[in-house]
């Protein structure tokens, strides 16, 4: 078990302060970037498991301690921001691993800064079949029971006991419930209890706004090795807003001149949260390469 004590960096990118927390260690670096409504530290039972690199898990804009930007949202904002941040880093020769949201935009990432890049991991992410984005668009801007979350809690025991009985966190990892916990509230704008450090009005948006149609044209161009894992398809007997079901269009991998596509049939989205040591196992695989 790695329990290295991350640094947290703030940096100023694009008028925007951007946190990053760092685990420093030798060799080339491990990028880890989070899923909509989530924070960097969701990350830290899969960093226990993996190699003494130097890893950077990301807080998106938005989300954790990085500051919000107004909607609407466009997902290529969140990626010129996270492009940006990587050039003021310098880190080169990565093994970038995005989680979902963060799957996205580690592949617009790999797209537009592909010298940065050793390999890519992406862990279900939202790149769904483009035949349906534009009626998943509509669908997530209507009556998004997101926007409707509790958002003030008195204190992190309070969020832990509301949310720990509940789809989906009763399902994972009892350590990566309390991270997400611990980390995810911020001071609330009254300075009266907290709030969700990505409040779910904000997350609502960026589920509603994806900007996800100018993705499919850069796939073709994107050399760097990447392995997708999808988790179980959704079937005609989910509901719109069960996000336990892949949001990954099937024939993803095929649209990458050198991807990989693993199904697990037996996994939900939220496997990263679920089980830690299979994500940290098949990054390790990869990193060691």
């Amino acid at each position: 078990m790695n329990n290295r004590t991350p640094i947290s960096h703030s940096f100023l990118i694009n008028n925007k302060n951007m946190n990053v927390y760092e685990w420093p260690g030798e060799g080339d670096p491990i990028l880890l970037l989070h899923a909509t409504g989530f924070h960097a530290r969701c990350w830290d039972q899969v960093i226990h498991q993996l190699p003494n690199a130097p890893i950077y898990a990301v807080d998106a804009l938005c989300h954790g301690q990085s500051d919000s930007i107004d909607p609407p949202y466009s997902w290529l904002d969140f990626s010129s921001h996270l492009e940006a941040l990587l050039n003021t880093l310098g880190i080169n020769n990565i093994t970038g691993v995005g989680h979902s949201f963060g799957g996205h935009l580690l592949t617009l990432a790999c797209a537009n800064i592909p010298e940065r890049f050793k390999r890519a991991l992406l862990l279900d992410p939202v790149i769904g079949n483009p035949d349906y984005i534009k009626h998943w668009q509509k669908g997530a801007q209507t009556n998004n029971p997101v926007a409707k979350r509790r958002n003030q809690w008195s204190s992190v025991e309070e969020l832990h006991k509301q949310l720990g009985g509940k789809v989906p966190y009763s399902t994972w990892a009892p350590e990566v419930f309390n991270d997400y916990c611990q980390f995810g509230l911020s001071l609330s704008d009254s300075h009266d209890g907290y709030q969700l450090a990505c409040p779910p009005a904000c997350e609502a948006a960026i589920y509603g706004t994806i900007g996800a149609e100018t993705i499919y044209s850069k796939l073709s161009r994107i050399q760097v090795p990447t392995t997708i894992i999808r988790a179980k398809e959704r079937t005609a007997d989910d509901a719109m807003f069960d996000f336990r079901p892949s949001p990954t269009w099937t024939e993803l991998a095929k649209q990458f001149p050198n991807a990989k596509d693993i199904y697990c049939a037996d996994r939900t989205h939220f496997f990263p949260m679920e089980d830690p040591a299979f994500v940290a196992q098949h990054i390790t695989s990869l990193y060691n390469q």
